[in-house]
């Protein structure tokens, strides 16, 4: 019989695990959670603000549930509910204006990266004069808020789940890097009386997640600046459309009156590059 080297074996059985790993898809897992199973309820007892995540993956940072200013906590709170009172604006533009909303952030730690696949779970309760309808929103660092419509049909004491939510197809919120918060905001409207509750509420009364969100996150690899193509310092009688970057990237090109100026993003933390190229419409030349 045939015997091989022991050191031959470890290299083919490295190789067939590192196969592996290449061919098997990363699945998504939680990132973040709240289960407020244990909120016991009773008069203005709406739960804390901010709400620390019961389930918080590791290199991530998680910013707890918390209420905008204009949401009410006076009344008799249900138990197993966090949420509050006086959702009673027309729009999700007066919503977020009159603070009726509430928040929620993730950050990836340092040397890591984050994607967000969706949320995979949302249950809620709310009275009869409670909010139908809601807006969730995300924000990249301090970009602006993007939004996707929400419904809350139910006015069962039992409550009722959201739809999971898939954003795994949203660029923006894949790959978003260490240093770089993703702001959740969920902006409650349409009550048509000031003491409709609303609440995140533990439908299935358990202590499973009643809110989720679901991603992965992933070491970043090494920080990489930015680099300007070959279109740096040239002469160009209009804004350069080509060369702008070492990466093929095409950020938007700005007159700045004898210089086309354009910034080439650096990736996994690394730092922007400042681009120039003479605008020779203005010079003369």
């Amino acid at each position: 019989m045939t015997s091989f080297p022991l050191s031959r074996l470890r290299c083919a059985t490295l190789a067939v695990a590192a196969w592996m790993a290449v061919l098997s898809p990363v699945e998504a897992a939680v990132l973040a959670g709240w289960d407020v199973h244990s909120l016991v309820g009773g008069t203005n007892a709406f739960g804390a603000s901010p709400l620390a995540a019961t389930t918080t993956s590791p290199n991530l940072t998680v910013g707890g549930l918390t209420r905008g200013s204009g949401v009410g906590t006076t009344g008799t709170a249900a138990a197993r509910g966090w949420g509050g009172t006086d959702w009673a604006t027309a729009s999700a533009a007066a919503a977020v204006t009159a603070g009726d909303v509430f928040t929620f952030t993730v950050a990836a730690s340092a040397g890591y990266k984050v994607s967000i696949s969706g949320i995979s779970r949302l249950d809620y309760r709310r009275s009869s004069t409670g909010p139908t309808s809601g807006v969730l929103q995300y924000q990249i660092g301090g970009a602006a808020f993007v939004d996707a419509a929400l419904s809350f049909s139910s006015t069962a004491s039992a409550g009722a789940s959201v739809a999971a939510i898939d954003l795994s197809g949203v660029a923006a919120l894949q790959n978003v890097p260490a240093g770089t918060t993703v702001t959740f905001r969920v902006v409650n409207y349409a009550a048509s009386g000031a003491g409709g509750t609303w609440y995140l509420y533990d439908v299935a009364n358990t202590t499973a997640s009643d809110l989720e969100v679901s991603g992965t996150v992933s070491a970043a690899g090494p920080a990489v600046n930015g680099s300007c193509g070959t279109a740096q310092g040239l002469t160009f009688p209009r804004a350069p459309a080509v060369g702008l970057c070492t990466d093929g990237s095409t950020p938007s090109v700005m007159d700045g009156g004898n210089a086309w100026n354009w910034s080439c993003p650096g990736s996994n933390g690394g730092q922007a590059a400042a681009c120039t190229a003479v605008n020779s419409s203005a010079t003369g030349c």
